[in-house]
């Protein structure tokens, strides 16, 4: 098993077990790039990495309905440090 794989699959473990953070089926979708999602969550607008998108997560899916609403599920550390929870 090469030095990649190795850490791929450490990091699929940590996925697993980390903790995350619904933040409702509100979330407007604003923009999209190649690696993240610009959307509106309770009138601010965040730039959110594409890989932090965690399982449940469906505004992504809107694109390219922009103004389209859908649920964003992403890790609790990043919700915190983007101060979209406390």
């Amino acid at each position: 098993m090469g030095y990649k794989a190795r850490v791929a699959g450490f990091r699929k473990r940590e996925r697993e077990e980390e903790e995350t953070v619904d933040l409702g089926d509100e979330v407007v979708l604003l923009y999209e790039t190649a690696r993240a999602i610009k959307v509106e969550i309770d009138g601010d607008e965040k730039w959110i990495p594409k890989s932090l998108l965690r399982d449940g997560s469906t505004v992504q899916d809107q694109a390219p309905r922009w103004g389209a609403k859908g649920t964003l599920v992403v890790p609790l550390w990043f919700a915190k440090k983007e101060e979209l929870v406390e």
